[in-house]
């Protein structure tokens, strides 16, 4: 396939956090995380930044996680055919399943208004984690959701003794979980068959209006939106899955760059 991972901000996970606190939202930057306790459990694995090292390459890593839903709404994907890996680790023997057989720990893609689609983690020993895929994922919309779940259902359900093969109670130890999530990636595999290529058009960065120049209408655009007043779908500029003043900035910059 053709490498498209540049679609997604901080694919590598990077941080400028100088400590190992509890992620919030763009704690890794351009990527949001939804958990059930505040602060939560979700945390990084890895050297924080400092002084001498302002920007920190890490891991994801929920040790006896309460839960969480990290992710990232990649946008600006061409129509097409996709798949999507990230890398993911959780011991094995502590995976719990839920009534209908979904696994407590996966990796998903979403698009659009779609059911998720579902890959388990990868169970074993590897502190990095190892390539999960999620393969053909079709795309449409010009979006895609990527992401890691963690439901906690490992607490409230029985699990397996890799070496026994029987059921285990959970307890503190058998919930010792500790996944990891890492190096998110996407491939472009195969032309959508509906849909005529010829045709498509590309958007402008920083035309948010879409009259076909950049100009202080995009600015205006903008400010509408965070103002609630207006709605654009090209208003995230820069990309960070919000609408803010960053964005203004960014159509400036592209402005005096013209």
């Amino acid at each position: 396939g053709i490498d498209f991972t540049g679609l997604i901000y901080n694919p590598h996970m990077y941080t400028f956090m100088t400590a190992s606190a509890a992620l919030q939202d763009n704690s890794i930057p351009g990527w949001m995380v939804v958990q059930p306790s505040d602060p939560g459990s979700l945390h990084f694995s890895g050297d924080p930044a400092s002084e001498a090292k302002p920007v920190s390459d890490v891991t994801v890593n929920g040790y006896r996680a309460d839960g969480y839903d990290f992710y990232q709404i990649v946008k600006n994907v061409p129509v097409g055919y996709y798949d999507v890996f990230l890398r993911t680790r959780t011991a094995t023997g502590k995976t719990g399943v839920s009534a209908d057989g979904t696994p407590d720990k996966y990796m998903y893609v979403q698009v659009g208004d779609g059911e998720r689609i579902i890959a388990p983690f990868q169970e074993g020993s590897s502190w990095a984690g190892y390539p999960t895929v999620i393969k053909n994922v079709l795309v449409k919309d010009g979006e895609i959701r990527i992401g890691a779940v963690e439901n906690a259902l490992s607490l409230k359900g029985t699990t397996i003794d890799p070496e026994t093969g029987e059921e285990v109670q959970p307890t503190e130890t058998t919930w010792d979980t500790n996944t990891f999530v890492d190096d998110a990636r996407i491939f472009f595999v195969a032309p959508a068959e509906d849909v005529d290529y010829s045709k498509l058009t590309v958007a402008t960065p920083g035309d948010v209006n879409e009259d076909g120049k950049v100009d202080i209408s995009d600015i205006v655009a903008i400010i509408n939106q965070i103002a609630g007043t207006a709605t654009y779908a090209n208003a995230d500029v820069n990309t960070d899955n919000k609408v803010d003043i960053s964005d203004i900035v960014a159509v400036i910059n592209i402005i005096a760059a013209q």
